[in-house]
């Protein structure tokens, strides 16, 4: 079975179990996501962490913990109080004569990082899905279907457009099977289906979706969604090339890991709400 085969079927059983847990809202996308950040945390616990599997454990349980207390508070103050006390309870770890056994001080940086890196990432997506539970869907989950919807559109037009015309290195040092005529072509199929379905298909099917969002919307999510998707899938590659890791799981067939699937996604869906949350307001 080839690779863009495995990739498909993958993509057709996980896709309806994420939307569905994303469109219940509520406990269900926090639960969802905080499985996705303790996957996530395990693969990079096993690229970048001591070989101790106490330790890394103690981390993925850590952070875990935190991804579900921010994904469930709408108080800044009590989110940042979250990541402050996860963070110095990492170092802190460093003193105890027993518990994790960490190879140097820079083992937990490298702990610290995925804490940034995953965890606060993830945490958008339950934030925007979050942004008006009482009357969605003309709420935070539109800005999840959109982001979502942009992100996954970018990736494959840009990896059929790379594979029938690519002639011209994106970034060859990282990853030299990404061109610029897959870039554009990621960023044509990003701008333009949205708004194919802003204006065809919800129309024309009287599905109840984007209904309070218009074409400015999709414009400013959907190009910056072009530029940081693949900017994500290169940091990821950048970090995985510096510890000679090829995939950082295989926990997803044809895809490789949690994080080799979510790269794109950790840059993007926190784009979707800044949009929201900032930019927005500001432009009405």
């Amino acid at each position: 079975m080839s690779n863009l085969t495995l990739r498909i079927l993958s993509a057709l059983v996980l896709a309806p179990l994420v939307l569905l847990c994303l469109h219940a809202g509520g406990l269900y996308t926090q639960i969802l996501l905080t499985v996705v950040t303790a996957a996530a945390m395990w693969e990079w616990g096993c690229m970048f962490l001591p070989k101790d599997v106490a330790t890394r454990i103690f981390v993925v349980v850590l952070t875990s913990l935190c991804a579900f207390v921010l994904m469930g508070t709408n108080s800044f103050l009590l989110g940042f109080l979250c990541v402050f006390w996860t963070f110095m309870l990492l170092f802190l770890s460093f003193l105890l004569p027993v518990g994790p056994k960490w190879e140097g001080f820079d083992s937990i940086t490298r702990a610290a990082f995925g804490l940034f890196y995953a965890v606060i990432p993830i945490a958008s997506f339950a934030w925007l899905r979050a942004k008006g539970d009482v009357d969605f869907p003309q709420s935070g989950g539109d800005w999840v279907y959109l982001g979502l919807l942009c992100t996954w559109v970018d990736d494959s037009f840009a990896y059929f457009a790379g594979r029938a015309f690519g002639k011209h290195p994106f970034f060859p040092s990282v990853s030299p099977k990404k061109t610029w005529e897959g870039f554009y072509g990621g960023m044509l199929g990003a701008v333009l289906i949205p708004l194919a379905v802003l204006y065809w298909l919800i129309p024309a099917t009287g599905w109840p979706f984007f209904q309070g969002l218009i074409y400015v919307d999709i414009l400013w999510v959907a190009v910056p969604i072009s530029v940081l998707g693949p900017l994500g899938d290169l940091l990821e590659s950048k970090i995985k090339r510096e510890f000679s890791v090829k995939d950082s799981g295989n926990l997803i067939p044809g895809h490789g890991g949690m994080l080799d699937r979510a790269d794109a996604l950790l840059l993007t869906l926190p784009w979707v709400l800044t949009y929201a949350e900032v930019i927005r307001p500001l432009l009405k």
